[in-house]
């Protein structure tokens, strides 16, 4: 699936967050959305899902305008793992993830065989399974984050929307999460504060600054000690694995 930001504007009270930010993700490549906190990242993908209203600008998924789809057709197409997941109710990990099926539902339809092979496959590939049984609520943010990635993969989309997926997790499954992300295939829109991971995992990104995009490129081409300084303010150094060729994010302190 390819995904079109035209020209996006967001204005919130007397603030505006974003300004004129058009992004194209091609179908089946991972983007990367980075920037430093407050630079609009959450905003531009909020967007994109469907929780805020662009002021001006259009969105496209597949050359069809988002905003002429209903949003369950919305949800038929595009996935979402947030960084904040709350619910009122005591719902178990099996009925939070079995909410991914909910757009392939009509009204009042029951779950099926179908869906709980859906549901422990997921759970499996996140290496939740067994707490299926366990109170949503009563999980670490590290669990409750690969459990939303979960409910995200049985949606069955060719769209995945991940707004700073590792927070929470430690140093293994920050991995696992971004290797199942990258292995599905389809086209992922990642909003991401490790560079050192985004330079690992993006095919292109973009660098957002008080809303405005700022450099875009392959990683090699916009990660730079000089652009890192500019955007994020600190001193950083690119060193390159003389046997892989893989980059890596140094930071310098200021003493």
């Amino acid at each position: 699936m390819n995904i079109k930001v035209d020209a996006l504007q967001v204005t919130l009270g007397q603030s505006e967050i974003l300004k004129d930010v058009s992004i194209n993700a091609e179908g089946g490549k991972f983007i990367g959305v980075i920037g430093p906190n407050g630079s609009g990242k959450s905003t531009l993908l909020k967007c994109i899902y469907r929780v805020l209203e662009p002021t001006h600008g259009c969105i496209y998924l597949n050359n069809a305008s988002i905003h002429k789809l209903s949003y369950k057709e919305s949800a038929k197409r595009v996935g979402v793992v947030t960084q904040h997941n709350f619910y009122n109710f005591d719902f178990t990990v099996s009925e939070v993830v079995l909410m991914g099926r909910t757009p392939h539902k009509k009204h009042m339809e029951r779950d099926n065989a179908n869906d709980y092979r859906l549901m422990n496959d997921a759970l499996a590939r996140v290496e939740m399974l067994e707490f299926k049984h366990r109170i949503f609520s009563t999980l670490s943010g590290g669990e409750q984050q690969r459990v939303i990635l979960a409910r995200a993969l049985v949606q069955e989309t060719d769209c995945l929307i991940l707004d700073e997926p590792t927070n929470h997790l430690d140093i293994k499954h920050q991995l696992k999460i971004m290797d199942l992300s990258k292995r599905l295939g389809i086209t992922v829109i990642a909003a991401l504060h490790d560079l050192n991971v985004a330079a690992s995992y993006c095919d292109y990104m973009y660098i957002l600054k008080s809303g405005e995009i700022v450099g875009e490129g392959a990683p090699k081409e916009v990660l730079s000690a000089s652009v890192i300084g500019a955007v994020y303010g600190v001193r950083a150094k690119i060193l390159t694995d003389p046997e892989t060729s893989a980059f890596h994010i140094a930071y310098l302190p200021n003493y």
